[in-house]
């Protein structure tokens, strides 16, 4: 069909801030972000910090955030990272020392975003 939209097309899409991190979010997307403790899977999470509002011809733009906005998602699983490993040695002293770790992140899915005004 000549002419249609691309599938793929995003109309609407708007900028939050989750724990510290700047991230574009849009309807049915699945993000991975910092670990939240206190929820559990299928648990709704509801961001309020919106930076930016962006529709098909609207844009609105938050002092620092916009507060009719409010983008809910649901916690899909909570899972771990890759290892990341950290060896420190002392040349001829014979000190070595190896550390490791893997950092945690919640995957969470954008259910909508809903307008509480306007």
């Amino acid at each position: 069909m000549l002419g249609s939209i691309p599938r793929n097309t995003i109309f609407m899409y708007i900028i939050s801030v989750i724990k510290g991190f700047q991230y574009k979010l849009d309807i049915n997307c699945f993000l991975y972000i910092p670990y939240i403790k206190h929820y559990k899977k299928n648990d709704f999470y509801y961001i309020k910090k919106n930076l930016i509002y962006k529709n098909k011809n609207k844009l609105k733009i938050g002092y620092p955030y916009l507060k009719k906005f409010v983008v809910i998602s649901k916690i899909i699983c909570h899972l771990k990272g890759n290892k990341k490993i950290i060896f420190k040695k002392k040349r001829r002293k014979g000190y070595k020392k190896k550390i490791g770790y893997r950092t945690k992140f919640t995957k969470i899915k954008i259910l909508f975003i809903k307008n509480n005004g306007a």
